[in-house]
């Protein structure tokens, strides 16, 4: 396998070599860091469309509650009616 860089090249101009392996390594880390986010998003995807079916879920339930309530009225209204 030959480097783009040679020990000679690194001899002769260590500067511009050593910025070429920074290059390099930015390069990387940026790379890495777009996977790592990448990653996140997709799993605060997940945690979001998880918490919307929640959401939903605790809706019916109160719409459930809130029938209840309303039959347990409409019961509570006519014993008043009864009493008076």
């Amino acid at each position: 396998m030959n480097l783009p860089i040679t020990f000679k090249d690194f001899k002769d101009n260590p500067v511009s070599a050593m910025t070429f392996i920074l290059v390099i390594a930015v390069a990387f880390l940026f790379l890495q860091l777009q996977n790592s986010q990448n990653d996140r998003i997709k799993s605060q995807d997940e945690n979001i469309e998880r918490l919307e079916k929640e959401i939903e879920d605790y809706k019916s339930e109160i719409r459930e509650y809130k029938e209840d309530i309303d039959k347990v009225k409409e019961e509570l209204m006519k014993c008043i009616e009864l009493n008076n």
